[in-house]
C-alpha cells in the first residue's frame, strides 16, 4: 500500500544494491567495452578495406584474430583493475554500498512517515539467544522480509573495568548466534551499571537517523515476583512510542513436510476492537511471508457481547480485510461461557495465538495484570500479546484486555 513515490524511492533502492561488484566495476567495465568495440571496428574497416584489394579470406582470418587477441588482453585488464581496487583501497563495493545507504537514509528522513507505508523495526531482548530459541525466531518471522531486526542484550558491567571486553565477546556470541541460525538480524550489546539504566538506555539510543525501533519483542516473566519491574519495563517502553510483542514460549510448531505442509498451519487472531487489532492482523500477514508460514489460515475471531449487532460486526470485519488486502477466516462467536473458556475451545489446536493488551497503570496492579494473562495463556500454544502505537485514539482505551 505504498505510495507510488515511496514505492519508486525502494525500487531504486533494490536497482542500487544488486549485484554487489556492478557499482565498483561499472566504470572500468564500460571503458573495457568501449576499446573493444574499437578493435572490433577497426578489424571491421580493415576487412572492408582489404576487400577492395581482393585479399578477402586471409586478410579477414587476420583481423578478427587481432580483436579476439584485444579481447583476451581486455579481459586481463579488467581482472587486474579488480585485484587493484581490492589491493590497493580494500573491497571497494562496501564504499558503494555504504554511499547509497548513506544518501537513502536523508532521502528516508525527508519523507513523511505514514501508517500505511508502516514496517516493523524490532528490537528484541533475547538475553542469551540460545535459551530463546521461539523468541529470536518469531522476530525473524514477525520481520516478513520486509522489515529490520535487532537481537539485543543488555547486561551489567562497567565500562571503565571489563565491560568493553565483555561487551565485544558478547557481541561475537550474538554475531555468531545470528550466523549459525541463519537470521537476518544485527546484533546489539549495552552495558550498563544495572539492567533499568541500559534498558532505558538501550530503547532511547538504539538507532541511526530515521531508522528507530517501533517494535519490542520480550519473553513474558514466569515468576510473579517479576510482575511489577516487567510491567515498569512495559510501561516505559509505552512512553517512548514502541508498540510491543510479549511472547509466551510454547515451543516452535513442527518443522513443514508433506504430511505437514504450511497450508495446515492456523494463526488466530482474537480481535477486542480497533485499538491493537490493526497491528495484530498486519503482524499475522507478515507471518505468512515467511515460507514456514505461508498459506497458512488466518483466522480473526470475536466474542460477541449481548449488545452487539452482529451483522453489523461482520460487515465491520470484512471491510478490514478487504482494506488491508489479505485473506483471513471471520469467526463471530455468541458465547455466554467465560472469556478463558471460550478463548481455550477455540485455539487450543491453532499453531499460535495473538491477543490484545495495555499494560497496567501501575505497579498495584501488575500482579492482577500477569495472573490474568498467565492464566488466558495457560493452555494455549505459543501465544503472543500486541500492544499497538500506531493508531491510538486515547479517550476510548480500555486497561486490560483489547
Amino acid at each position: 500500500k505504498e505510495s507510488s513515490a515511496a514505492s519508486d524511492v525502494y525500487k531504486r533502492q533494490e536497482e542500487d544494491l544488486v549485484g554487489g561488484r556492478r557499482c565498483a566495476d561499472r566504470e572500468v567495465l564500460e571503458a573495457g567495452a568501449l576499446a573493444v568495440g574499437a578493435v572490433a571496428v577497426g578489424a571491421a574497416v580493415g576487412v572492408v578495406d582489404d576487400l577492395s584489394g581482393g585479399r578477402l579470406c586471409g586478410v579477414a582470418l587476420e583481423r578478427v584474430g587481432h580483436a579476439a587477441a584485444a579481447a583476451v588482453i581486455v579481459i586481463i585488464f579488467l581482472y587486474v583493475s579488480r585485484r587493484v581496487l581490492e589491493t590497493t583501497f580494500g573491497d571497494a563495493r562496501r564504499g558503494f554500498v555504504y554511499e547509497r545507504v548513506r544518501q537513502n537514509l536523508l532521502r528516508l528522513d525527508a519523507l513523511t512517515s505514514d501508517a500505511k507505508n508502516w514496517r516493523p523495526t524490532t528490537l528484541v531482548l533475547s538475553g542469551n539467544p540460545n535459551s530463546r530459541a521461539t523468541l529470536t525466531r518469531y522476530a525473524g518471522w514477525l520481520a516478513g522480509g520486509s522489515g529490520l531486526v535487532t537481537l539485543a542484550r543488555v547486561v551489567e558491567g562497567d565500562l571503565h573495568g571489563d565491560g568493553i571486553a565483555l561487551r565485544d565477546e558478547l557481541t561475537r556470541d550474538l554475531r555468531d548466534y545470528i550466523a549459525s541460525e541463519k537470521l537476518s538480524a544485527f546484533p546489539e550489546v549495552h552495558v550498563s551499571p544495572n539492567f533499568e539504566e541500559g534498558f532505558a538506555g538501550l530503547l532511547q539510543s538504539h538507532s541511526i537517523g530515521p531508522i528507530k525501533p517501533n517494535l519490542l519483542l520480550l519473553g513474558w516473566p514466569n515468576a510473579p515476583e517479576r510482575a511489577a519491574w516487567f510491567a515498569q519495563h512495559l510501561r516505559l517502553s509505552e512512553r517512548l512510542g514502541l508498540s510491543q510483542v510479549v511472547l509466551f514460549d510454547r515451543g516452535l510448531p513442527p518443522k513443514p513436510d508433506r504430511g505437514n505442509p504450511p497450508q495446515s498451519r492456523r494463526i488466530d487472531v482474537w480481535w477486542r476492537g480497533l485499538h491493537n487489532g490493526s497491528l495484530m492482523i498486519i503482524l499475522a500477514h507478515l507471518l505468512t511471508g515467511n515460507w514456514s508460514w505461508s498459506g497458512a489460515t488466518i483466522r480473526l475471531l470475536h466474542l460477541a457481547r449481548s449488545d452487539e449487532d452482529l451483522d453489523a460486526l461482520q460487515t465491520r470485519l470484512e471491510h478490514i480485510i478487504k482494506n488491508g488486502r489479505f485473506h483471513a477466516e471471520i469467526v463471530i462467536i455468541d458465547d455466554d461461557a467465560p472469556f478463558k473458556q471460550v478463548l481455550t475451545t477455540h485455539s487450543a489446536d491453532a499453531e499460535v495465538v495473538f491477543l490484545g493488551f495495555t499494560p497496567p497503570d501501575d505497579d498495584s496492579l501488575a500482579s492482577d495484570f500477569h495472573s490474568l494473562y498467565s492464566d488466558l495463556a495457560s493452555d494455549l500454544p505459543t501465544t503472543l500479546l500486541i500492544l499497538s502505537l500506531i493508531h491510538i485514539s486515547e479517550p476510548t482505551r480500555r486497561r486490560g484486555i483489547s
